[in-house]
């Protein structure tokens, strides 16, 4: 998160595009239009079910750098269990 605070947001092509490698349908407009800001609620609702306005911001887009990053997602196993993806319980 504190990198994206430090910068300037992405511009909202690389939302789009972080949204659709997750998973959710969404046409590429490259403006912060309705079905942008609805699947941002939507995946704001999943991972930060505290503020989901369907802004980009700072933390959307740490989040979105994570989850779509290779072993982003990642939970540490217990000491006799490998680690596992991150799944939500929504």
């Amino acid at each position: 998160r504190a990198e994206y605070a430090a910068k300037e947001l992405p511009p909202a092509e690389w939302f789009q595009e972080r949204l659709a490698k997750v998973g959710y349908a969404l046409p590429k407009s490259g403006e912060v239009d309705t079905a942008t800001r609805e699947t941002l609620a939507t995946f704001q609702m999943k991972y930060r079910p505290s503020d989901f306005a369907g802004k980009p911001d700072s933390e959307t887009a740490a989040l979105l750098d994570v989850v779509t990053s290779p072993g982003g997602m990642v939970l540490k196993g217990e000491a006799d269990q490998p680690p596992r993806p991150y799944t939500s319980r929504w």
